[in-house]
């Protein structure tokens, strides 16, 4: 029996490569080994602290840094008002300004992605900050503490506030609003965490709205701020409002400036020739955002539409098929009830292999990608859970797939060569060995481990008992995977003994079956096998595995005994 039989020589060169990459990149062992190399104790020390963008405590870190942005560009706007002094934005100031003195060298530790790979070298890292946003993130934080010490904000005398003193402080203040750029991270990283294009929408909805109102609140400020221009006649003198309030301003300013959307009736007119070109310009502004709004809001409802339209034609189907049929109105508010409540229970989920992007991803984030997703479940098996890493990754890239199958679908035969292990991920499957006394699986059992072992033919069937969703390990692809391993001198007796101890277990019986599982057996087997009390050096994840070129010759397949004969 050869080890890579019915592969073809295109896939055996992907799984030959894919190995070869895994061995080599686990070469040290993980990036959250607790060995460390002579004299890379402080390396070792600093590249703990190392965060990666993608993390929910980086994530909250910068959320918080989100809101400081976002007071800040609510804020300085403001300060076309004469506000009044109050401890609430004093305490605020302060914040502001200690939160982004921390951020500087929080910066150091926060790791970058380099073409879809996440650099956490620390000295890298650190370089990295240095040559971008250090120097900005510098200067904003001298300027921060100037303005903050010298009391331009809320200290500064009224002679200051009339003088030259306060265009200077303005253009200070507005010197902060650099950091917007890092808010817009802060929201895309919030987009990228939604579970569903659904969510994504509705999260780009409440962001345009959130813009719109901004861009509303700068013209409103800035339309009260045009009347210091020209003492002479404004607005304000027109509108009789010289006494009113800086909320009442407020309230006025911010009204005209969303009437010039064209929405509201416009009751206050420009008076002066600042005003008129600082109005025409709003005008123009307005213009072109309703125009986006417009154009964004179609394109938003035509997505939600698609994705909704499988879902109402399969609904509106079911109503038609009722309608023809006569069926009578408690049966069909049954059934069309059963449909809204399981509807989602229903559709299968989507699958890697439906996804054309991630056969272009490089290496590396494919085996991370498919890594996080086939390891939660490939780890309820004792096994899969104790393999190393260097191993797991090429077995999760390359050897499993997921699959769907409806109520009453036949998984295998009695009779068939087994071809794969199989992974209840979702629904209910029914293992017939007999008509009469099927065995129900759920999520987190498996089958057909045998045929990763030994040549096996099923001794039953196995059907799905509803909507179910199976993770397949293929046997073939998992054998040339260990072979590969085993050519890079990667020691395979211990998986060896595992597979001589199961299969000596379970075929022992005088009816043999496909279900080898029995959890207490297998992980002590595994236990025993994978992790003995003496040496351990070869299931070591930091175990060093000698690095060399793969030069293997790829006819047809693989040739030689299976890796545990």
């Amino acid at each position: 029996e050869q080890a890579g039989r019915g592969m073809g020589v295109s896939g055996l060169a992907v799984v030959a490569e894919s190995t070869h990459y895994s061995l080599s990149r686990h070469e040290n062992g993980p990036a959250d080994s607790a060995v460390v190399e002579p004299g890379g104790a402080c390396e070792a020390f600093f590249r703990r602290l190392v965060v990666t963008p993608g993390s929910w405590s980086n994530f909250t870190w910068e959320s918080i840094g989100g809101m400081h942005i976002a007071y800040d560009l609510v804020m300085i706007p403001l300060t076309s008002f004469e506000l009044p002094e109050a401890l609430l934005f004093r305490l605020a100031d302060w914040s502001t300004t200690l939160y982004w003195s921390a951020d500087l060298p929080y910066q150091f530790f926060v790791s970058y992605e380099d073409l879809g790979l996440i650099e956490k070298n620390p000295k890298v890292v650190a370089l990295h900050y240095l040559k971008t946003w250090f120097l900005v993130d510098l200067f904003v934080v001298i300027m921060d503490w100037f303005i903050l010490v010298t009391g331009f904000y809320a200290g500064a005398s009224r002679s200051w506030r009339t003088g030259k003193f306060v265009k200077a402080f303005r253009i200070l203040r507005a010197v902060r609003l650099i950091r917007i750029i890092k808010f817009m991270k802060v929201l895309t990283e919030a987009i990228d965490k939604a579970s569903s294009l659904r969510m994504v929408i509705y999260l780009k909805v409440a962001y345009l709205m959130m813009g719109v109102m901004l861009v509303a609140h700068y013209c409103g400020c800035y339309w009260y701020y045009v009347t210091t221009f020209d003492s002479a006649t404004s607005w304000v003198q027109e509108s009789k409002l010289e006494a009113a309030s800086v909320g009442a301003l407020y309230v006025h300013s911010l009204y005209w400036a969303l009437a010039q959307s064209g929405f509201g009736v416009v009751n206050l007119y420009p008076t002066n020739e600042a005003e008129r070109i600082y109005a025409s310009g709003v005008s123009v502004t307005w213009l072109l955002l309703v125009m986006t709004c417009l154009s964004s809001l179609t394109v938003w409802a035509l997505q939600l539409r698609d994705v909704s339209i499988q879902q109402e034609m399969q609904e509106a189907g079911v109503r038609t098929y009722l309608a023809e049929r006569q069926i009578n109105t408690s049966v069909r508010h049954g059934v069309l009830r059963f449909y809204r409540l399981y509807r989602r229970k229903l559709v299968r989920r989507q699958h890697a292999a439906d996804i054309p992007l991630f056969d272009n991803l490089p290496v590396f984030l494919r085996m991370e990608l498919y890594r996080q997703v086939y390891m939660p479940v490939l780890g309820w098996h004792p096994f899969f859970g104790r393999l190393p890493r260097c191993l797991m990754d090429p077995v999760c890239t390359l050897a499993v797939t997921e699959r769907h199958y409806l109520a009453g679908q036949e998984v295998f035969a009695k009779g068939e060569e087994a071809q794969a292990a199989y992974f209840v991920c979702g629904g209910e499957v029914g293992y017939y060995v007999d008509v009469y006394n099927p065995v129900i699986l759920t999520v987190g059992d498996w089958i057909g481990e045998a045929a990763l072992w030994v040549q096996w033919t099923h001794c039953g069937c196995l059907v799905a008992k509803t909507c179910c969703e199976l993770v397949e390990v293929d046997a073939q692809r998992f054998l040339a995977i260990m072979g590969e391993a085993a050519k890079h001198d990667f020691d395979l007796g211990r998986l060896r003994s595992y597979a001589r101890s199961l299969t000596e277990y379970f075929c022992a019986g005088e009816e043999p079956c496909d279900l080898w599982s029995d959890v207490h057996v297998v992980s002590a087997m595994a236990a025993s096998a994978l992790s003995p009390d003496g040496d351990t050096s070869c299931w070591d994840a930091s175990r060093a595995v000698r690095r060399r070129t793969l030069r293997s010759q790829l006819t047809g397949s693989l040739e030689g005994s299976l890796p545990w004969k």
